[in-house]
Parts: structure tokens; C-alpha cells; sequence
């Protein structure tokens, strides 16, 4: 039987006796047409490839197999790869080879890049939602009213901040809460527009969330007196 080797040479083999023997799990064999996969992953059945381990190492490659009849349309196959394998002989491993006659390098770290980002978009969406389902967040902005216009605003947004002015303030477990209303202070134009670099001072050394308020409405009285 004569297969074709991927470097273009032929070689007759007896099938019946002929045994492809590993050496270790990094050693693969070499002849490409023994292979579906090699047959089918060409340019024009190409998807993407993308690592698929922290180190870069592996690589899943989509393609379209015709051969898989299971898939529904615009559904494509996969398979992994290690950038590390071999053949016997030293070569490149097949898929490997036939991979980088498609893509390159950069592509593959380029679709990585895009899909942790749109991995990453995703968890905190979904982190959002589950947090306003507990009722851990509130979204200050709760519908849009169409008849007029405007975006409506949640009334327990109102309710949660009088309480986080208001009720006695727990400096340990609300710290975050008092350094969030302090950068939302110094976002104010009547903070960033002011001179005063003694009430900053103290905006920023506020214990509590009231004592915020308190320095900003300071500012406020200070800055509508004529000068």
C-alpha cells in the first residue's frame, strides 16, 4: 500500500503488518492521509484557532467536516493540538504543519485575546445580574419611560443611599461604599472646578459618607457667595 508523507514523498507500507508505534505521548504519526482531519482542514473549511491552556501551549482549531453529519448547519468540528509534538522522524506534527499553512501566530493569539474579552464581558454581566437578583446592587437607572423621554430613576436607589448617609456608619465593613461617595465627589465639576485645597483636604480625609455631603455642601455655599 503506498501512503503519501506530508513532505510530499511516497512510502509502501503492508498495512497488515506495518505498526505506527509511539515512543512517548509527544510522538505522532506522520502519514497524512490516513487522516480526515488533515484532508478536510483546509483554507476555504477553516473557522479560527485559539490556546486553549494558560501557557499557550495547545491549540483548538474549528474547521468544517463534512464528514460529520451530526452537526447542525454553521456548527464546526474541533480538535486540540500540542505546539509541542512531533513526529518520529523530528518533523513538525501534521496538524501543526498543516495549521500554519492557513494561519499564523499573531491570528491565533489575536482571536485568544478577543474571545478572553468577550469571556471577561460576559462573567461581569452575568455577576451583575446576579448580584441585583440578591439584591446585593441596584441599578440607579431601573427602566426608560417612553411616553417621556427620560430614563427613570429605581426608588430603592434613594432609599439605599439615605440609609448609607443616615444610619450608623461601620467604617470596617463599609469602607468600599465611603470610597466610592468620595470618588464620586472629586467627579463633581463643583470639586474639580474648586481651589479650595482645604475642603478637598477634607473631603478626603471623611470618615463617613455624611461627612462627605457635609464638606460638599460647604463648597457649595462657598462657591455661590460673590466674590
Amino acid at each position: 500500500m503506498k501512503v503519501n508523507l506530508n513532505d510530499g514523498t511516497s512510502h509502501e507500507i503492508d498495512p497488515n503488518k506495518e505498526v505506527i508505534k509511539a515512543v512517548n505521548p509527544k510522538i505522532v504519526p506522520k502519514y497524512a492521509n490516513f487522516d480526515s482531519t488533515i484532508k478536510h482542514l483546509t483554507k476555504e473549511n477553516f473557522s479560527h484557532a485559539e490556546f486553549c491552556n494558560r501557557d499557550r501551549t495547545h491549540v483548538r482549531v474549528w474547521y468544517h467536516n463534512p464528514d460529520r453529519k451530526d452537526l447542525k448547519p454553521g456548527e464546526h468540528d474541533h480538535f486540540i493540538v500540542d505546539l509541542e509534538d512531533q513526529t518520529a522522524d523530528g518533523g513538525p506534527h501534521p496538524y501543526i504543519k498543516r495549521l500554519f499553512e492557513i494561519t499564523t501566530l499573531d491570528a491565533i493569539h489575536e482571536t485568544t485575546y478577543k474571545r478572553n474579552k468577550q469571556y471577561e464581558r460576559m462573567f461581569k454581566e452575568f455577576a451583575i445580574q446576579c448580584a441585583k437578583d440578591q439584591g446585593l446592587v441596584i441599578d440607579p437607572i431601573a427602566y426608560y419611560d417612553s411616553d417621556t423621554g427620560t430614563s427613570k430613576i429605581d426608588t430603592k436607589f434613594f432609599g439605599q443611599t439615605l440609609k448609607l448617609l443616615f444610619n450608623d456608619f461601620n467604617e470596617n465593613e463599609s469602607k468600599e461604599d465611603l470610597f466610592v461617595v468620595k470618588l464620586a465627589a472629586f467627579e463633581l465639576d463643583l470639586v474639580k472646578n474648586s481651589n479650595n485645597r482645604e475642603i478637598k483636604s477634607r473631603l478626603r480625609k471623611a470618615k463617613t459618607p455624611i461627612e462627605v455631603l457635609e464638606t460638599l455642601m460647604e463648597l457649595k455655599t462657598i462657591s455661590e457667595i460673590p466674590v
